[in-house]
């Protein structure tokens, strides 16, 4: 367990060697940190690759909690291989001040079928 100290330290100590650092903590670990900003990375579910069977691509919910001098934000994101990386899954993230659990789009209202 890190606490404010060791925290900062690392934080020093990876500026000043021009690396970022990731310190990973487990769901419902309360602890003080100096960091820069903090995620929650979520699965999602996938979707389904044309003519593979399986669970669909690999995707996950990035959500910036906190952010020095910015602002929280939203991201579900897909892994499409190692040419195409990390793809947004939505064209335009939406920014939230209070992210609450994992979501891969805003609900739509219905289109009325007149």
């Amino acid at each position: 367990s890190a606490d404010l100290t060791a925290s900062r330290r690392l934080q020093l100590a990876a500026e000043a060697g021009g690396v970022t650092t990731f310190l990973l903590r487990r769901r419902g670990a309360e602890m003080t940190s100096s960091a820069v900003t903090r995620w929650r990375v979520t699965s999602l579910g996938g979707p389904p690759v044309a003519g593979e069977p399986g669970l669909g691509l690999p995707c996950w919910q990035l959500d910036l909690l906190r952010c020095r001098g910015g602002r929280p934000g939203r991201w579900p994101v897909a892994w499409h291989g190692p040419a195409a990386g990390l793809v947004l899954a939505d064209p335009a993230p939406a920014v939230h001040t209070d992210i609450p659990g994992p979501r891969l789009r805003p609900a739509q209202p219905a289109a009325d079928a007149a």
